[in-house]
């Protein structure tokens, strides 16, 4: 059996598929940087508050939905960056 045949085709992301995946992370992974900041209670608090976020938005797979996703999480971190800013 080559190893061709044994890899379930449909598993393997597009380009558009994989770079989306990068994306999203890239936007968990500033999210997560933004509560350093913090006190410790507060920024487990918020990391909960955020991967609950993602976690319920996993399971997305239409390009539109997901963009969608993208943009708007994108703009609720940068009112979280503006909050604990403010709390400086």
């Amino acid at each position: 059996m080559s190893a061709a045949s044994r890899l379930n085709i449909q598993s393997i992301p597009t380009l558009r598929q994989f770079m989306s995946n990068a994306k999203s992370l890239a936007l968990y992974r500033k999210a997560l940087r933004i509560t350093q900041p913090l006190s410790p209670v507060d920024r487990e608090e918020v990391r909960i508050q955020i991967r609950n976020e993602f976690e319920l938005c996993r399971n997305a797979r239409e390009a539109n939905h997901i963009a969608f996703l993208q943009s708007s999480g994108k703009r609720r971190i940068e009112q979280l960056e503006t909050q604990i800013s403010m709390q400086r």
